[in-house]
């Protein structure tokens, strides 16, 4: 659980970076979101969208998780949070697929850890980043 808390604080720290603040149903904040995203993806190397892939993949993973457990949803701030923290994600999902599509990547499993807090941009440490090939 404490991996989505970190996630959580880097979601909220980010948007208080920019100035903005947190809107519940504002589909223009999303949009800047999906719009950030993409920008992020299409900067990527082919490694980082891999590493993103599997990030990804463990992220909605723990929000489906959170969404079958009133407790742990309850720690995101409510099943009514978690479900629109799910459908964020699956339009970032959409939006990867799209970027390895474009360049005819397919994702691959890989046996390399993540850092459960961290998008592919965000990963400083030198070690992962070389297993990543980015």
């Amino acid at each position: 659980m404490s991996y989505l808390r970190q996630i959580m604080q880097k979601l909220a720290n980010s948007d208080a970076k920019r100035g903005r603040r947190m809107a519940t149903d504002s589909g223009e904040l999303l949009k800047l979101h999906i719009d950030d995203y993409q920008g992020k993806l299409e900067a990527c190397t082919p490694g980082m969208l891999q590493y993103e892939w599997a990030w990804l993949k463990e992220h909605l993973e723990s929000l489906e998780l959170c969404q079958a457990h009133e407790a742990m949803g309850e720690e995101l701030g409510g099943q009514e949070n978690v479900v629109r923290l799910l459908a964020k994600t699956r339009q970032f999902q959409t939006a990867l697929e799209e970027e390895l599509n474009k360049r005819m990547l397919h994702p691959a499993r890989h046996p390399h850890p993540i850092h459960p807090g961290d998008h592919a941009w965000d990963v400083d440490d030198d070690s992962m980043r070389k297993i990543w090939d980015f």
